[in-house]
């Protein structure tokens, strides 16, 4: 199953999260179909039962993934 991060991410992170496999839409996709992480509107993503990620989070979870590289 993919983890797709949707929302306005910002290119430095757009390019590290591909590289890494992860996919990054502008759209949420069809229920069931993948992992969602909201980027920014984490308001939204409670009420649709989605994870969330602030600005701070996302930049924490790219380090992270390129410490193990």
């Amino acid at each position: 199953m993919d983890v797709v991060f949707v929302g306005k991410i910002p290119r430095r992170y757009v390019e590290a999260l591909k590289r890494f496999g992860f996919r990054v839409s502008d759209r949420i996709p069809p229920e069931g179909s993948a992992v969602v992480v909201i980027y920014g509107d984490c308001e939204e993503a409670a009420k649709r039962g989605y994870a969330c990620f602030t600005q701070e989070e996302l930049d924490g979870f790219v380090k992270f993934l390129f410490s193990y590289v």
